[in-house]
């Protein structure tokens, strides 16, 4: 991943584990949920977790951090 990314969206721990194979963790990780976050916390400092468990309030927190 370049470095010039700045956060990744996460929709289950299993994705973390993959993306961590290629990747560090440098950037905010975004969770759909506490289960994924919890993953997320091993291994990103700053982790971010939606209000709600789907897609579309991932996307909203990613653009809550942008406004």
């Amino acid at each position: 991943m370049p470095e010039t990314v700045e956060g990744i969206l996460f929709y289950s721990p299993s994705t973390i584990e993959s993306y961590l194979l290629k990747n560090k963790p440098n950037q905010v990780a975004y969770c759909i949920g506490e289960t994924t976050a919890k993953e997320a916390r091993k291994h990103f400092k700053e982790v971010k977790v939606a209000n709600i468990p789907d897609m579309e309030s991932v996307i909203d927190l990613v653009n809550e951090s942008y406004k």
